[in-house]
């Protein structure tokens, strides 16, 4: 990988979902140093021999164990964390029986330096002055950025936070499928005075979406256990079984064919 490269990070994120749990923030920001700055062809090993997959702009090929190498992260917490990415809209994710293809959505948007640009060249044309102005309106010069100054300001006011209703709870939850007891949330929130650590809360869905990242222990999961068995397509004697299944490629870590779905059995 070269290191030379940067990607481009706005400063919305602050008031995002993603920002608001630390493994979801740094799953998201490795999906945008993986992706391709520009369209290129990527050699991929399979049992039958090796590929060439055509990745543009914005993706990269996704390998679960390759990522959990790289964040120290568990396969499962990846998975699920994926998922929420693409329930964002942050991510889609497209797969096969031989690879998964994920795409950073609205990539140009975000990663072209062009778009970052209005801001610097507005300060630059407010600085430009002729010499007869700088000696005769030095006054009017000096009002100017104090109104600069005042504005700049008054762009970083933050919203009054509102304290949500049981019903918006329930309608988010609903809308965004978490499983949380709403009223232990709003009791919890209520007892500290709405603050998320020391700070008062800024976004009370973005709190409700690391509740649900950390498990809601006093709502019961419904979900069965399922264990996934896969099979060598290359020698069926080579069998691996997983805990659940997943948007994930398989290969077999004895002689790295592709695996397939041999049985589902539930607990």
């Amino acid at each position: 990988m070269n290191n030379k490269t940067f990607i481009l990070l706005s400063r919305s994120i602050l008031d995002s979902e993603v920002f608001a749990s630390q493994k979801l923030l740094k799953i998201w920001i490795w999906c945008l140093c993986k992706a391709n700055h520009k369209e290129r062809f990527v050699p991929f090993k399979t049992g039958k021999g090796e590929i060439t997959v055509n990745v543009k702009r914005g993706q990269f090929i996704f390998g679960r164990h390759k990522a959990e190498e790289e964040l120290f992260i568990d396969g499962s917490t990846i998975y699920k964390i994926m998922q929420r990415l693409q329930l964002l809209g942050n991510i889609s994710i497209k797969s096969n029986r031989q690879y998964s293809v994920i795409t950073i959505c609205k990539y140009d948007t975000y990663q072209t330096p062009d778009n970052y640009k209005v801001t610097s060249n507005e300060q630059a044309s407010n600085k430009q002055v002729t010499g007869k102005s700088q000696a005769s309106n030095t006054n009017n010069n000096v009002n100017n950025v104090n109104n600069v100054n005042n504005e700049k300001k008054g762009s970083r006011r933050i919203t009054k936070f509102v304290k949500p209703t049981k019903q918006e709870l329930d309608d988010y939850c609903q809308k965004m499928k978490y499983a949380i007891n709403t009223e232990k949330f709003l009791a919890h929130y209520n007892s500290n005075g709405w603050k998320v650590g020391k700070n008062p809360m800024r976004s009370w869905q973005s709190a409700l979406t690391t509740w649900h990242l950390s498990n809601d222990k006093s709502t019961p999961k419904e979900k069965k256990i399922v264990s996934i068995e896969y099979i060598c397509t290359a020698d069926p004697k080579h069998r691996e079984t997983f805990s659940e299944s997943s948007i994930y490629f398989h290969s077999c870590k004895e002689c790295n064919a592709p695996m397939e779905l041999s049985k589902r059995n539930e607990k």
